[in-house]
Formats: structure tokens, sequence, C-alpha cells
């Protein structure tokens, strides 16, 4: 009688259990998936494929509707470090051999159309400041 009884509270429990923590799991994706330094390292390996940025904290993360269905994610990025010289020095060869990035005072920027995808990828570091911002615009 004491095992039916176990059994029992055990179905309850999990029938109720597995639920909220599915609820949870979906919660925490949602979340703190944005701040996600890894998700965010893998989205700049493929774009930015020549540099990688000095360990940083994704301090802002906004989405916002520009009209219509095109969306724009934007996420302020700062170096845990600070300032970056030897970042600064390689952003500075990239902009003389590579014709994608551009540099405007102390902002090096780089952009990429994805047409197929209808996506419009942009990175801003700036090295000096110890920060970058990375764009996702999506028409």
């Amino acid at each position: 009688m004491l095992k039916r009884k176990l059994k029992l509270v055990y179905r309850i429990l999990l029938s109720i259990g597995i639920p909220i923590l599915l609820v949870g799991l979906a919660f925490l994706d949602l979340y703190y998936a944005p701040y996600s330094t890894s998700n965010m390292d893998d989205r700049l390996s493929s774009l930015v494929p020549e540099i990688k940025l000095p360990p940083y904290k994704i301090t802002e993360h906004s989405s916002v509707y520009v009209g219509g269905d095109d969306l724009k994610d934007t996420y302020q990025i700062v170096f845990k470090d600070g300032k970056d010289e030897s970042l600064r020095n390689k952003l500075d060869s990239l902009v003389n051999t590579n014709p994608k990035w551009k540099r405007s005072d102390n902002e090096y920027v780089y952009d990429t159309t994805f047409w197929e995808n209808e996506i419009v990828d942009s990175i801003i570091i700036r090295p000096m400041n110890g920060t970058a911002t990375f764009i996702k615009y999506k028409w």
C-alpha cells in the first residue's frame, strides 16, 4: 500500500515538475541568450574570422522593429580589460588590406550584406575606448 502511494506521489510530482522545468528553461534561454558571449563569438567568427575580440561582456541588447517587419538588433559590448592597443594595430592593417573595413576617427566599421537572407550585419569596434557595437538588421 505504501509503495502504491509513493508511486502516485512520484507521478504527480513528475507531471507538475517537468512542465515547470521546461517553461523555466525556455524562459532562461529567451532572457539570457542575447547576453551570451559564446553566441556572439560564433556570430563574429563567421562574420569577421580575421579578428577575435578581447574578453568582453555584452552590457545591453535592444531589439526594435523599424517599420513593418524590419528588425534591428543592437548589442553593446564592453571589453573587460578596457582599451586594446594590439586590436587597434590589427584593425589598422585590416583597413589597408580589406576594402570591407572602414575607419572613421577611432571607430572601425565592418558591414556585410547577406542578400539571400535579407540581413545586414555590422560590427563597430572602438578599441581605444574598449567598446564595440554589433548590429543585425533584418528586412
